[in-house]
């Protein structure tokens, strides 16, 4: 955007001076807001308070639980990043796996080191994700930081050849990322058309009310996972490219400038697309999508896809942004019953599980069960885990019974992760 500024200064009523100014200014907060700057500021702040309480760190049941959990976490996150099945939110959720490991190795310190399988596993994750878009230009190497980052008792469990691999592992995939996108995109192209043939698509006029509702929140689900694969993938290029300094080729640009318009579904551009023309949609569509890319190499690239946005627009692209733009009065009126229909669905699936542990807990407590569970601690921890079950399906039975917030859904998601953790629950 401040290039934009700096080349029309005269249409935002600016000076050229004042531009520079602007820029130099946004440079120094992104320095001081870079992530790692961030993470380190508050780790040292964590440690001198964790220095004064002993007893945290002396903790072994909690740090055991701690490694138990991460691990739990990281295995479901690692089985789904780079596939299809991944989740919008999972490559940030894998962000905070790693800042999760860190405080393990922290809170262990010399005594209780952290579990050298999972370390290595963690350090392995750049074959996955080679880098990780946060914010604006900020990235996050999982190598790099996680060397910057760890304490040196967990860094000497990880391979002493972590670093340099992962540099080669990156300079790999930037070799064989023409050949990836021009693999995936057909793929993701294909799968677009189709589902804006089935969102465009009129129901039948016997459904119920129960199978439109379910239509349509599934149609809402799969293009979210779409676009954000295509977000994925021109931000994993673009990023990659910057990062290494390496030069762009046409034909990546070529795919950069379909990968824009595959995921030009967002209502800005939409409704700059529809006011000030097709034209200036289109480079509206590349500036959100490239603005986050700083310097000389970034800035070819951004020139160079923006052109090619505006001169070569597929029809798919051309097609969702006018079916977003059919489609909006629709979806903003269905959006509520959308979200009410899928808690009564949730609600529905946790309704078995809740009697389930009722009556599991009510055979515990009764007849052979009480005279088993006195002399054995098995039966105490597992009557411990039943209770710690039941607790988390209340709790995200009550987190659906109101109206659907922010602070409902994080209770919903840490009540969930319980049972999946006991074993209540299946991943999907």
């Amino acid at each position: 955007m401040i290039l934009i500024v700096k080349k029309e200064c005269d249409r935002f009523g600016v000076t050229e001076e004042q531009a520079l100014q602007l820029e130099v200014t946004i440079i120094e907060l992104e320095g001081r807001l870079t992530p790692s700057r961030c993470f380190d500021s508050f780790k040292d702040a964590m440690m001198d308070n964790l220095r004064n309480e002993a007893h945290y760190l002396a903790n072994v049941g909690f740090l055991e639980e701690l490694q138990t959990s991460t691990g739990l976490i990281y295995a479901a996150l690692s089985s789904r990043l780079g596939s299809p099945t991944e989740r919008p939110s999972d490559r940030l959720a894998t962000v905070g796996v790693m800042a999760l490991f860190i405080l393990r190795g922290y809170l262990g310190g010399e005594t209780h080191p952290p579990d050298k399988k999972l370390c290595r596993s963690l350090f392995e994750l750049h074959k996955k994700a080679p880098l990780i878009f946060l914010y604006s230009s900020s990235v996050l190497l999982p190598t790099e930081f996680l060397l910057e980052s760890l304490p040196p008792v967990a860094v000497a469990l990880a391979s002493k050849e972590s670093k340099r691999m992962a540099e080669k592992e990156r300079q790999d995939y930037l070799e064989k990322l023409e050949a990836h996108l021009e693999r995936e995109l057909p793929i993701l192209t294909s799968a677009v058309c189709a589902w804006l043939a089935r969102f465009d698509s009129c129901l039948p006029p016997k459904s119920s009310l129960q199978q439109v509702l379910l239509t349509r929140l599934k149609l809402v689900v799969q293009g979210m996972y779409l676009a954000s694969r295509v977000r994925v993938l021109l931000q994993t290029c673009i990023h990659l490219h910057v990062a290494l300094d390496q030069p762009i080729t046409k034909h990546e640009i070529r795919c950069l400038a379909q990968c824009m318009e595959l995921i030009k579904v967002r209502a800005a551009v939409i409704a700059l697309a529809v006011v000030q023309g097709p034209a200036a949609g289109q480079v509206q569509a590349a500036v959100i999508a490239l603005a986050v890319v700083q310097g000389p190499t970034a800035g070819q690239v951004r020139a160079a896809v923006i052109a090619l946005a505006v001169v070569q627009g597929p029809a798919a692209g051309q097609a969702i942004d006018a079916e977003y733009h059919r489609r909006t009065t629709m979806s903003a009126s269905s959006i509520s019953h959308l979200l009410f229909f899928s808690q009564g669905r949730l609600h529905r699936i946790l309704v078995p599980v809740r009697d389930a542990l009722n009556s599991e807990l009510s055979a515990l407590r009764s007849g052979k069960s009480v005279v088993k569970s006195f002399f054995s601690t098995e039966k105490v921890g597992s009557e411990e885990v039943k209770l710690d079950a039941l607790a988390a399906t209340t709790l995200a039975m009550d987190s659906l019974g109101g109206p659907a917030c922010y602070d409902r859904r994080i209770l919903l998601q840490l009540a969930v992760d319980v049972l999946r953790d006991t074993g209540r629950l299946k991943e999907e």
